[in-house]
């Protein structure tokens, strides 16, 4: 996550980063999400 405003979503089992402060943080699983787990 970019910054303390970023929050995960779960999205038909896809995990998506959204935040309210900056839009353009947004991410669509390009990390590897086994990782953060």
């Amino acid at each position: 996550l970019r910054c303390r405003n970023c929050y995960f979503i779960r999205v038909n089992g896809r995990m998506h980063v959204e935040c309210r402060e900056h839009p353009r943080h947004k991410a669509r699983e390009i990390f590897n999400v086994k990782l953060l787990w």
